[in-house]
């Protein structure tokens, strides 16, 4: 697989897990110890992304990306660091941009196991 192609694996393994509304699963696409930026919070470290994704999982309205542009940035046998330009909305309404920073890593000794350790995503607020 290429570089692109293990992002786009685990981007879809993160929104399978949302979808599902499986925190155990939501949880276990991020690394030990992940940097985890969202719209308006900051999150370091398991037991804060525990909180934060259970509050994700918990909304009335789960949330729905489109990773319509993912450009790999730098990759190495164990990190890629990768950006995405898409949508995000609920159900089949992707009305809002979306832009996605993120490293993934792999865990020693599991070649085809990535987990993300850095995400910030943001839905931009209009300048005006």
């Amino acid at each position: 697989m290429t570089a692109e192609d293990e992002a786009r694996a685990l981007l879809q393994e993160l929104q399978a897990a949302v979808t599902d509304r499986d925190l155990d699963r939501l949880v276990s696409v991020f690394s030990d110890d992940p940097v985890v930026f969202g719209t308006n919070s900051t999150n370091l470290g398991v037991d804060e992304l525990q909180t934060y994704a259970a509050g994700v999982l918990a909304a009335e309205h789960t949330p729905v990306w489109s990773w319509d542009t993912v450009i790999v940035l730098e990759e190495s046998d164990d990190r890629v660091l990768f950006t995405v330009i898409g949508r995000t909305g609920v159900g089949a309404a992707l009305s809002e941009p979306f832009r996605l920073s993120a490293l993934a890593v792999r865990r020693p000794g599991r070649e085809a196991d990535w987990r993300l350790r850095h995400f910030h995503g943001s839905v931009p607020e209009p300048l005006y």
